[in-house]
């Protein structure tokens, strides 16, 4: 039956709502750190980007920001000398090296976002030629 001729019935007319995409909520197991994490690194991307398939490697990258910042907060009053100083140091180089790398596969980077079709959430900075000058 290809396209009908002629007035359309009412409900070929309906309008059918389109529920609006939802971010994914934390793991129910997160500390509150991790939950806020995971709520700043969604908020800052498009809802959709985020699919369930990256969800495992999203918790990972929560996990191991807390951690970097946790060391880091040790870092901060532990004293230069001594092999606790040396060993906190090695602990947050290597999560932040896991932290990176994670960010990197799920293209959270500066570097991997520079392009269009990146998933950023807004946020341009300058109006394109035809738009009207805000100012």
């Amino acid at each position: 039956m290809r396209g009908q001729r002629g007035r359309k019935s009412a409900t070929s007319l309906s309008i059918v709502p389109v529920t609006g995409i939802q971010r994914p909520e934390p793991p129910p197991e997160f500390t509150p750190e991790e939950a806020e994490v995971w709520r700043a690194t969604t908020r800052a991307m498009k809802p959709n980007w985020f699919g369930p398939e990256t969800h495992s490697m999203l918790s990972a990258y929560c996990f191991h920001v807390v951690a970097a910042k946790e060391l880091a907060a040790q870092l901060r009053t532990a004293t230069t000398v001594g092999p606790e100083y040396r060993q906190l140091l090695a602990l947050h180089r290597a999560e932040t090296k896991m932290m990176l790398s994670i960010a990197t596969k799920l293209r959270r980077t500066p570097r991997a976002n520079r392009y269009a079709g990146d998933g950023r959430d807004g946020g341009r900075h300058f109006p394109r030629p035809w738009e009207p000058d805000a100012s």
